[in-house]
């Protein structure tokens, strides 16, 4: 969508975009103008960011971040604050994600860095998952700007999500430069996008001649797409406010580590019963109708029966013995009291 003069004084007017320079193309400003000027029409907005590391994704999530919340005061005479604390959520942990999104006013934003997990909801378990569509419902009702920094491709979400929560999405084949897309009716014609756009590398990010053809070159192919609406650009973050990104996401980090380090196997019950009959019903086989006898069956199925009493053969601790715990029907997390089985 090339922008003709009246075009652009058109949309300076509406979305009181203000850049002396004038791009042909929408710009990062104006976009935060219309994400300010939905929510504060009672929608929501809703972003993703894809790219490679490096090209500044969590950056660019920061500086839309801390502009919209700038610009929404002004509109809305509120008063919201940015901060890193506060507004960003780098750890994957429901809890932490829910309060957040708890403590956030009407209006405010919200950044999920890095945020596979959470947009790979189904990979929670099905509690975590009931809580995760009640967060998307209470966010809706908040009017927030929700941004996703992603590091993988936009075709690489669940489809249910992709054509169902975003509204727009940046693509960054190089750093500090962003392609900028709206939903149509048809989705976002990722797949076409990233066929334009493929023979993009991260080292073409380090030579500034080589950046500026690769710019022209995919600014030449996407602009045919019918979702495209701009190029975005942006500059680094002041350092204070890197200083505390940093400091978030390795905290995150070290926690997750810490977390998975004092886990503690226990058995998925439901799962355990059906593998237990199972075996169950082959050892039986194997033993009375073939004449296997202890040895012969573990080589066969796999399981280290011998080593137990004839009466936990096939009982819980045969299912879950050290050289089967990684094998059989196991999950990993902190249990809250011990389970018993029958």
């Amino acid at each position: 969508m090339i922008l003709t003069k009246d075009r652009y004084a058109l949309m300076q007017e509406i979305y009181e975009f203000d850049d002396s320079k004038k791009p042909t193309y929408l710009g990062l400003k104006t976009f935060i103008s219309l994400a300010v000027r939905r929510n504060s029409d009672k929608f929501d907005t809703f972003l993703g960011i894809t790219g490679d590391k490096g090209t500044g994704k969590s950056n660019l999530s920061i500086v839309i971040a801390r502009d919209y919340i700038t610009l929404m005061n002004k509109k809305m005479n509120t008063n919201l604050k940015f901060s890193i604390e506060e507004n960003v959520v780098y750890s994957d942990d429901p809890e932490e994600i829910f309060n957040k999104v708890d403590s956030l006013p009407l209006y405010s934003c919200i950044v999920f860095d890095e945020a596979a997990r959470i947009i790979l909801g189904e990979d929670w378990n099905s509690r975590q998952s009931k809580q995760l569509k009640k967060m998307w419902a209470e966010i809706r009702t908040k009017h927030l700007l929700v941004i996703f920094a992603l590091p993988f491709t936009m075709s690489d979400i669940d489809k249910k999500y992709r054509n169902s929560l975003f509204n727009y999405w940046i693509e960054c084949p190089l750093r500090n430069f962003g392609l900028l897309f709206e939903k149509t009716r048809l989705g976002f014609f990722d797949g076409s996008i990233y066929n334009e756009i493929g023979t993009i590398s991260y080292s073409d990010s380090l030579n500034e001649e080589r950046k500026k053809k690769a710019e022209t070159n995919a600014l030449y192919k996407i602009k045919r797409i019918p979702s495209f609406m701009g190029v975005v650009r942006w500059i680094e973050i002041p350092e204070p406010m890197r200083t505390k990104y940093y400091e978030l996401r390795d905290r995150a980090v070290y926690e997750k580590a810490d977390k998975e380090e004092k886990t503690e196997y226990v058995p998925n019950v439901k799962l355990f019963n059906k593998l237990r009959y199972g075996f169950y019903l082959l050892y039986t086989y194997l033993n009375e109708v073939k004449g296997m006898n202890l040895s012969e069956v573990d080589r066969v199925i796999g399981l280290n029966f011998q080593n137990h009493s004839s009466k936990e053969r096939l009982s819980y601790n045969a299912v879950a013995s050290e050289p089967n715990k990684n094998k059989y029907g196991l999950i990993r997390y902190k249990p809250k009291r011990e389970i018993f089985i029958d």
